[in-house]
């Protein structure tokens, strides 16, 4: 599933991102400018570099109820929803988007976990269903912010505001058709735009002039900041769906899923580790592996990721600990990346409130 978005000739990045053999524009000015962007006005993504896979066919609804962790059973045509899917030991390969067509349903992967998530689905797929790779037929740009709203009715046919989340609507452009989902990863307004290459390549040099183009690590920054999954950055090696605080995308009441065996058996074993936001100054510097302390020096777990957050002013990260220590408002100590323990406090999230929040569509 290699792939090249075809709006990488719009744009310029200053930096640029691996992720598995993508490149994903990482930064255009800077993360304080296209930040500041995304929490006060609107920014433009290019999310063509994430999986887009069709499933269809007869049995398409209960291959997709035994391939996600979420119960698909009442999810209703025009309407999404996020989930796990999970490899046979209950290890998390991806938070996918699953969108029901009524015929069909498209699942939108991460950038990083597409490959996974294709070989997993194809490799199980039974006679007389279709698996299908659609990135080449559709690019998907990204719009979030206060007022991405403002900025989507100057290109959707229709009434943005009637729009649910989770839902999606046809609509189209100088009598070309496109589809938009509002779906939103930073507690922002959000919605993402699918259209085929051509027509995407108009409508973005038009929400070009409306929304500043950021890259993928203001997102980061914004999604940490509510927490929302970053299972590239917060799974590391011992990484799984109760350790990571990953139970919100699992229904445990569904008959059967991929993995739920092994997921119940480590629910049985009960928790040892969870992971908890804290933020630090602002100069420290710390990496995924940094130990962590108690206040009397005794090791209690490890930093798994940690971005700057110009909305807080300062180190924002996650930390999987004994879970006894999982709790909000601690004082704890972190070895940084030159060996000089650093105080560090532990949060609850969100960790910001988000202007969106406070700003009604009119």
């Amino acid at each position: 599933m290699s792939y090249t978005s075809p709006l990488q000739k719009f744009y310029q990045p200053v930096t640029t991102q691996p992720a598995g053999d993508l490149e994903l524009p990482w930064e255009f000015s800077s993360l304080e400018q296209e930040y500041r962007a995304l929490r006060q006005k609107a920014v433009l993504l290019d999310f063509s570099y994430a999986g887009r896979i069709l499933i269809s066919g007869e049995q398409a609804m209960e291959y997709m109820q035994k391939m996600c962790t979420r119960d698909l059973e009442y999810l209703m045509p025009d309407r999404a929803l996020f989930s796990l899917v999970l490899d046979q030991e209950a290890r998390p390969l991806d938070v996918v988007t699953v969108y029901n067509h009524g015929e069909s349903y498209w699942v939108e992967t991460s950038p990083w976990g597409r490959q996974a998530v294709w070989q997993l689905l194809t490799e199980n797929c039974v006679d007389g269903m279709e698996v299908r790779d659609l990135s080449e037929q559709y690019a998907v740009l990204g719009l979030e912010g206060p007022y991405a709203w403002q900025v989507l009715s100057r290109v959707a046919d229709f009434d943005v505001s009637i729009l649910a989340y989770k839902g999606f609507l046809p609509a189209s452009w100088q009598g070309e058709p496109f589809w938009v989902a509002r779906m939103g990863y930073t507690a922002e307004y959000g919605y993402r735009i699918y259209a085929a290459p051509g027509l995407a390549e108009q409508l973005w040099t038009v929400l070009a002039g409306e929304a500043e183009p950021a890259g993928y690590h203001a997102l980061e920054v914004a999604m940490l900041e509510v927490r929302q999954p970053l299972l590239h950055r917060e799974l590391g090696e011992d990484g799984n769906v109760l350790r990571c605080g990953l139970n919100w995308l699992v229904d445990l009441n569904k008959e059967d899923f991929w993995g739920k065996e092994a997921l119940m058996a480590q629910r049985q074993n009960g928790y040892d580790y969870l992971t908890v936001g804290f933020c630090a100054g602002p100069a420290v510097q710390l990496a995924a592996g940094c130990v962590v302390a108690a206040a009397e020096g005794t090791e209690i777990g490890q930093v798994v990721t940690c971005l700057f957050s110009p909305g807080l002013g300062k180190q924002l990260g996650l930390a999987r600990l004994q879970h006894e220590w999982t709790a909000s408002g601690l004082d704890l100590l972190v070895r940084d990346v030159h060996g000089e323990w650093q105080p560090v406090r532990t949060l609850s999230a969100p960790y910001i409130t988000p202007k969106s929040w406070n700003v009604a569509m009119v």
